[in-house]
């Protein structure tokens, strides 16, 4: 099986805890970010290698990995082979830097709500985690408040 669709019935998918889908996408996008803050540090030099390799050069797992390079492909300059990528598959992270700025912010509300949307909860930067039905309750006071 290829490692992308090991990723997606991992990260997608429907069947498992919540909180254990929770749990997953909160640490992806915390190691994202790091990625990302790395890769933007020098952004004029393109990172290539096997995807195992880049795994290691950022101290992620392979799905981790797998699943970073589904999200980045739209923003690279030629795309990765990601439907049929293994371990061994050569990669490039050479992102266009004039589209890749406002790419990653719609692909990052995108995720978020994506996300909200899988597991039912939300995370705020405190790390608090609220469930969508008390966000809603939350938002509807926040509301009613704002009325004069």
């Amino acid at each position: 099986m290829a490692l992308l669709e090991t990723w997606r019935k991992m990260a997608y998918s429907e069947t498992a805890d919540k909180n254990a889908l929770s749990k997953l996408w909160g640490d992806y996008f915390q190691k994202e970010k790091e990625i990302y803050a790395e890769l933007l540090s020098n952004p004029d030099t393109a990172v290539t290698g096997t995807v195992k390799e880049l795994a290691d050069k950022y101290g992620v797992d392979v799905m981790t990995m797998t699943g970073f390079l589904d999200g980045i492909n739209d923003s690279l300059k030629k795309a990765n082979p990601i439907e049929e990528m293994e371990e061994d598959t050569t990669v490039s992270l050479d992102f266009d830097n004039k589209t890749f700025f406002v790419d990653k912010h719609i692909f990052s509300y995108i995720r978020t709500w994506l996300r909200q949307v899988l597991t039912g909860f939300m995370v705020l930067s405190s790390g608090t985690t609220f469930s969508m039905k008390i966000r809603e309750r939350l938002f509807i006071r926040s509301r009613k408040s704002q009325q004069p």
